[in-house]
């Protein structure tokens, strides 16, 4: 990984680098992965879009659960 010298701290993509921050101070690194845009309109990534939609669907059952129950995290760890 690439560490950022200049006085002009960046974030975000140029070209084919990614700029960003971390627990280590400003970075740089080659661009890679997927859009997404991509990911968000590609009919080949439509059984990504299920799949995440299923795990939102199930953190905010959970969540639902944890608010209703204060002592749910206990009974958990003492299980």
């Amino acid at each position: 990984m690439g560490r950022q010298k200049s006085a002009n701290k960046l974030t975000g993509r140029i070209g084919g680098i990614t700029y960003y921050k971390s627990k280590d101070g400003f970075m740089a690194r080659d661009s890679q992965g997927l859009d997404g845009k991509r990911i968000k309109n590609d009919e080949r990534y439509e059984r990504t879009r299920e799949n995440a939609a299923e795990f939102g669907r199930a953190a905010k059952g959970m969540k639902e659960i944890r608010l209703a129950s204060p002592s749910f995290k206990y009974r958990i760890a003492c299980a």
